[in-house]
């Protein structure tokens, strides 16, 4: 299988239905790979921002990871308003990519400030706003890249990850026995803190004459919606909802006293 085409694959895997893409002489092989899988759909964005900002979307209604590829250089550049975006609202999402060759990469080659066409720095750029960004170089890596990639955007506070791939690796015939796998090291929940944080929760409603429960993007993050719900009434406390929770209660829900903003 062709690394493009198991990307194609994995992505769709992951319950991913769409990919948002603007093209380019890098990625062509990756596009080409999603536009012939029959479990998922590119939509052409025409500029990658707009690419980022539609993955933000996707995100937010599907409650999935939402998907984007791009070219190298100022492909990967003009993602990054849109990543920011998802990362500081901790938002799970994968973006793929292209890099120049391996051979042209200018890291290869001390001194020199672009080899490659189009080459930019891009894991370097995209470090601080991302939650994982890795290069892939030995094609054997790329289902563990990818697995790694998926498991640490969606797993503790969610938020986005890049995974760069190098042109002339995309179009390499691999044999999936011999792919190295990624697994995850357990990290074991601190129940003691979290009984701790929910009684001296609990204290304060007690200890309070007029609480208010104010509801933000984390209750939707953790999939908790129907326990807000459920605890707001049960408790019978107000709530204030910031703008990624205006949607959880109607207008004329008595306990609702409206939204106030981010």
């Amino acid at each position: 299988m062709k690394i493009s085409d198991y990307v194609a694959q994995f992505l769709t895997e992951q319950g991913i239905k769409h990919v948002f893409v603007v093209t380019g002489g890098a990625v062509a092989h990756l596009i080409d790979s999603v536009a012939k899988h029959p479990g998922i759909e590119y939509i052409c964005s025409q500029h990658e921002q707009a690419a980022a900002m539609a993955v933000d979307a996707y995100t937010r209604v599907t409650g999935n990871m939402g998907a984007a590829m791009v070219t190298t250089g100022p492909g990967l550049t003009n993602l990054t308003t849109g990543i920011c975006s998802l990362y500081y609202d901790s938002l799970p999402s994968i973006f793929i990519a292209a890099d120049v060759s391996t051979s042209r990469l200018s890291k290869n080659t001390p001194g020199v400030r672009q080899l490659g066409f189009q080459e930019a720095p891009h894991i370097d750029l995209v470090k601080p706003i991302t939650k994982y960004a890795t290069l892939v170089e030995d094609p054997l890596m790329i289902r563990y890249e990818l697995e790694k990639a998926v498991h640490i955007a969606t797993s503790g506070r969610p938020g986005p990850v890049l995974v760069d791939i190098p042109d002339d690796l995309q179009r390499v015939e691999i044999d999936l026995e011999d792919l190295e796998p990624f697994v995850p090291k357990e990290e074991p929940r601190d129940l003691e803190r979290i009984g701790w944080q929910v009684d001296t929760a609990l204290a304060l409603v007690r200890g309070s004459k007029r609480p208010i429960l104010v509801l933000g993007a984390a209750v939707k993050i953790a999939h908790v919606e129907e326990q807000a719900k459920n605890l707001a009434e049960r408790l019978q406390i107000p709530i204030a909802l910031t703008w990624a929770t205006m949607d959880m209660f109607p207008g004329d829900h008595p306990l609702n006293t409206g939204g106030f903003g981010v």
